[in-house]
């Protein structure tokens, strides 16, 4: 009877989420005007920047996590293309373990902490 349990609450868990991406696509869908979509558009060619903006947006929002859910929406609602959304997956990826490296090197000797200073001041 608990794995019953457990299994419900589960399946309720993932419909939770599968309509609160529903919302979410929908209300980008609405929200997004022609600029937008026409950005994402021009921005669809270099992968490089699809990297860059998954690296900075999870730099604002400090949520590789955060990311990807956003991305996967804007996807859904077809402002996105899959290929611009996996760029700013791997850019968010990228991104945290970037943040993650600094914090290490930030903590060991004199020499490290330079070297953080210094993607620091690369990276900005």
């Amino acid at each position: 009877m608990e794995i019953l349990m457990d299994l419900l609450t589960m399946l309720g868990g993932v419909a939770v989420f599968m309509y609160g991406m529903k919302l979410m696509s929908s209300g980008l869908e609405q929200s997004t005007g022609p600029g937008i979509r026409n950005l994402f558009k021009r921005l669809d060619r270099n992968r490089v920047v699809n990297y860059g903006i998954g690296i900075g947006s999870t730099a604002i929002v400090q949520s590789s996590s955060a990311t990807s859910i956003m991305t996967v929406g804007l996807a859904h609602a077809g402002i996105v293309t899959v290929k611009q959304g996996a760029g700013f997956i791997l850019g968010a990826k990228l991104g945290t373990t970037l943040t993650a490296y600094l914090f290490a090197l930030s903590g060991f000797s004199n020499g490290a902490s330079a070297s953080a200073q210094f993607l620091c001041r690369l990276l900005l």
